[in-house]
């Protein structure tokens, strides 16, 4: 056998383990998203891995409860690392 043609092999059977890997990803994030639903284990301000969630959903939040603070002449802070 050739050093192209074990080359090739080798291609092959990472490929075929990437692909593996992949679905079984898939599996466990589909399984464990159904968990966290289904107990409802997730809170409100959870924002990331959530469906229709975002970073701007997360901004928006919290610029609403800083503004309506604000309008009740509240102080308000905050800490961002």
């Amino acid at each position: 056998m050739g050093f192209e043609s074990w080359q090739g092999q080798q291609n092959f059977l990472f490929s075929k383990t990437i692909t593996k890997g992949m679905i079984f990803e898939k599996a466990m994030y589909s399984r464990l998203n159904q968990h966290l639903y289904t107990n409802n284990v997730l809170v409100p301000e959870q924002y990331a891995f959530r469906k229709d969630m975002s970073t701007e959903d997360a901004a928006f939040r919290l610029t609403d409860s800083v503004l309506e603070s604000l309008n009740q002449k509240l102080h308000v802070g905050g800490i961002f690392l």
